[in-house]
């Protein structure tokens, strides 16, 4: 099929333009589309002429959404077959229909009937062949889009139709596009906004809606072929709906987006109101300018004169959580500004460019779309799993080639924008050698962004091939029925990548079953945890902060950690569930602020540990559990609360004995402890129960104590809270970690830490922590164990305080924090969950027994009593 548009040049229509005003509001809250579109078919009856074909728009400016009165609405129609004598007709008719004060409206003016054809409209900006044209669409295009997710996205073929079938409809024709016709055109649709506004019919049931998408679209590409039709239904509009107005765009070309929002004062006011609540580093520049508006009123200045040049980023080495290193970018005040300024300005577009398989540092976009994804392509029969990462992904990018992909979906005429751009990510780092032109800087606002446009071209590839692909920044999994169909997609991607100068790291791939497990984004699925339970898979993290002196701020949407002017931290507060701060450390009011938002509570500890204080987020429901607490509590009878003691007595010596039991223990060891709880049960009253509890401990530490490789670590008792030697210090380190995350647990959800049932609830003591830490001291000996025995911690990790006592040294309780978030990820092959699940488990089986929702239970090993709920870890 080939494409023939000559004949739009032997078209011809007529054309006036009015001006009506509105005398009385009566219909103030109906679209005016809706209204003048009415009045006019009456008019047109009142004429004789009902079924004239015609179109109307705004001149000038829009109408707005809803009727003003004493507002002049002018107004142009087409008519495309009727006569001049009929267009006054129309226009007498329509005078007649308004001189009744009941109508609402006035007819003021009319123009002359003017004469029309496509060579009128061939003005000087729009000849010749323009490599871009804007269509700034005035009232709503209609079309329905293919993914209700995305409304704003079309497909070229689908657009072009729109505008064909106008054309068809209006002059009768039967004009066809081909594949061939379009070649070579790129659709940007990602400027343009969705519209809905409802209509209640006066002449049939039910609510008619006026919709479509208004504002900018961007066509670039050989234009000179599709340019007659643009010009045409520049006039006539464009999609399936000829009433009502919709449709209607001016064609412009060399049309600025993002220069445009630049000089908005509005705009950019809105994004420094955003800068100065969503960052700490706007104190630096208010010190040297004032205030953050005028510095980001300096900063906007300096773009749109060019004078803006990005200096080289200050590097440093930031350690990963689990090893290894990379270099982050710290920039000048000035630079961070600025690259944040354009952050805000370009996300909002750039990110609807962006396929459905990208989720990583995107807005709205989180685990639980990855989570879905998963769960979907296992549902369809999904049963293998190609996982992999890009080596040095950042350091890798090409730098022209960034530079060309932004050019290529941003506005020719954004100069300053592109120009800025160009700026950051040619600075790079200080010590970089001249000549490099690889390498975006981690660290910098922009480089995420970037970093997810120079991937959307494998992105796109990878879904055009029909793989189930996902991906967070350089991690991705492609999730297939075949290991053959995994083999073909990572030939597939490593030919993608090819061109973009990247590789995969070979260490990093892997092409499995997914019964054994995979881990991706956080999310840890292994051969215990059934896939329908993916939900409960934890993605968050405790963050610990040991470095005395350090200053904890917010960068937007992360959690920023400075010492002495200097980022050695940042982590996103999507994927924190906790803050810990252990010893002087300073945190912002915007951070606390931050905290409550997102509902993250900040704990603080004295530098060997012990708790002081938790800001937690505050609730309407946070005071009722509380106050429920403190009732449920005292109405609990003498009986009943012994009873919950000896439950409580009984899970911990039964999680010894499950612990136990797997070693190479000799029987009688373990018949005492068999016995001791036998003896709970029997225990008469409560001195008698702590009793049996108590000798039951000294015979687990005794067990403990006889485990440990190192006999220069051991200890002859345990003695808490004197540290008279390395065990004992080191142990009441690990209780300490465990303390402190059930007292937060507690206090998150209202509950009354100082509510105790074994312990005393009579002391300024938080005795319902240490009763919930009792049923998982065996989980932190066995912890403690691992330490030691694999020499993760020695004798070299204490330090003498006095003779008879130790404490340990700050870099070994970082490497004992580390090794603590990893347990917390640990699930025991007999246990329901993680370490995690299970105490947040034994928390909310506490506030459900607090609400009447359940029994009070207590944490037993291989016995699943507690039901898991959402947690999240990383």
């Amino acid at each position: 099929m080939t494409t023939d548009l000559s004949s739009l040049s032997s078209l011809s229509w007529y054309c006036v333009q009015i001006s009506l005003t509105n005398t009385r509001n009566t219909f103030a809250k109906q679209h005016p589309l809706f209204v003048l579109d009415a009045i006019f078919k009456f008019a047109l009856g009142r004429a004789g002429l009902r079924g004239l074909q015609y179109c109307f728009h705004p001149v000038d400016k829009p109408f707005g959404c809803r009727i003003s009165k004493g507002l002049r609405y002018e107004l142009e129609f087409i008519f495309p077959f009727a006569t001049p004598d009929q267009i006054n007709c129309f226009l007498q008719g329509l005078s007649d229909h308004l001189s009744e004060p009941a109508n609402n409206f006035e007819l003021s003016c009319a123009g002359d009937i003017r004469h029309e054809t496509l060579a009128d409209l061939a003005e000087p900006d729009c000849s010749g062949s323009p490599a871009e044209v804007c269509l700034d669409f005035v009232t709503p295009f209609p079309f329905k889009p293919t993914d209700s997710k995305r409304r704003w996205m079309v497909g070229k073929w689908k657009f072009f139709d729109a505008f064909c079938r106008r054309a068809n409809t209006f002059f009768d024709l039967d004009l066809k596009l081909s594949d061939e016709f379009l070649e070579g055109i790129t659709v940007h649709p990602y400027f343009w906004s969705y519209e809905q506004y409802g209509h209640k019919s006066q002449s049939s049931r039910g609510t008619q809606y006026l919709n479509g998408m208004t504002g900018p679209l961007y066509l670039k590409g050989n234009l000179t072929k599709i340019m007659p039709l643009l010009l045409i239904c520049s006039r006539i509009h464009a999609g399936r709906r000829v009433a009502t107005g919709q449709g209607y765009y001016e064609l412009k070309t060399a049309e600025p987006y993002f220069d445009v929002l630049l000089k908005n004062d509005y705009a950019l006011g809105v994004a420094a109101s955003r800068i100065n609540r969503d960052s700490d580093f706007s104190a630096e520049l208010e010190r040297d300018y004032g205030s953050i508006e005028k510095a980001v009123f300096e900063m906007r200045d300096r773009l749109l004169s060019g004078k803006f040049s990005c200096s080289p980023a200050v590097p440093f080495e930031m350690r990963k959580p689990y090893g290894g290193s990379r270099v982050i970018g710290t920039c000048s005040p000035e630079d961070t500004l600025t690259q944040k300024l354009l952050h805000q300005l370009l996300s909002p577009v750039m990110d609807r460019m962006f396929e459905h398989s990208s989720i990583g540092f995107r807005k709205g976009r989180s685990r639980d779309d990855a989570k879905r994804m998963i769960q979907q392509a296992i549902r369809e029969g999904c049963r293998y799993v190609f996982e992999s990462d890009i080596d040095s992904f950042f350091d890798e990018i090409d730098r022209p080639t960034m530079i060309l992909k932004l050019r290529n979906v941003l506005p020719q005429a954004d100069r300053m924008i592109v120009k800025a751009l160009e700026s950051c990510i040619n600075s790079g780092l200080i010590d970089e050698e001249g000549q490099n032109t690889k390498g975006l800087v981690q660290g910098s606002s922009l480089s995420p962004l970037l970093s997810n446009l120079y991937l959307d071209s494998v992105d796109e590839r990878m879904d055009e091939l029909g793989y189930r692909f996902i991906r967070y920044a350089d991690d991705f999994i492609v999730l297939a029925r075949s290991e053959e169909e995994c083999s073909k997609a990572f030939e597939d991607m490593c030919t993608v990548l090819e061109p973009l100068g990247l590789r995969l790291k070979a260490e990093k791939t892997r092409i499995s079953n997914i019964d054994p497990g995979f881990k991706f984004f956080g999310i840890d699925l292994d051969s215990d945890l059934a896939w329908e339970s993916i939900e409960q898979a934890q993605l968050k993290r405790t963050v610990y902060v040991c470095n005395h002196f350090a200053s904890l701020g917010v960068d937007i949407d992360c959690l920023a950690i400075r010492k002495d002017g200097i980022v050695i931290a940042r982590i996103p507060f999507a994927r924190t569930n906790e803050i810990v701060v252990y010893g002087n450390s300073a945190v912002s009011t915007k951070l606390i602020q931050k905290c409550s938002y997102e509902k993250i509570p900040i704990t603080f500890c004295t530098p060997s540990g012990h708790y002081i204080n938790t800001l937690y987020p505050d609730s309407r429901q946070y005071h009722i559990t509380s106050g429920t607490h403190m009732s449920r509590y005292e109405s609990v009878g003498e009986a009943k609360r012994e009873d919950a003691a000896k439950a409580l007595v009984s899970a911990k010596i039964n999680n010894y004995i499950q612990w136990l039991s797997t070693r190479d223990l000799p029987d009688n060891l373990l018949h005492k402890l068999e016995h001791a709880e036998q003896a709970v049960h029997t225990a008469l009253s409560k001195g008698s129960l702590m009793g049996v509890e108590g000798n039951a401990a000294k015979l687990c530490f005794s067990i403990f104590n006889s485990f440990i490789l190192d006999s220069s670590m051991c200890s002859q008792e345990r003695v808490p809270r004197s540290k008279p030697d390395q065990l004992n210090a080191l142990l009441d380190f690990c209780y300490t970690l465990l303390f402190n995350r059930i007292n937060s647990l507690l206090r998150v959800r209202g509950l009354n830490p100082y509510l105790g049932i074994l312990h005393s609830n009579k002391n300024d003591y938080e005795s319902l922590v240490a009763d919930l830490q009792e049923p998982f001291r065996a989980r932190m000996d066995r912890f403690t164990l691992r330490l030691l025995n694999k020499n993760i911690i020695t004798s070299k990790d204490f330090e003498a305080v006095t003779a008879t006592k130790f404490k340990l040294i700050g870099s070994s309780m970082g490497k004992i924090l580390e090794h603590f978030e990893r347990e917390m990820c640990i699930r025991i092959a007999t246990e329901s969950g993680t370490f995690a699940q299970l105490l947040d488990a034994q928390v909310q089986n506490l506030q459900s027994w607090v609400m009447g929702r359940d029994k009070l239970k207590f944490f037993r090993s291989g016995e699943r009593n507690l039901v898991m709920g959402e947690v999240e870890i990383i």
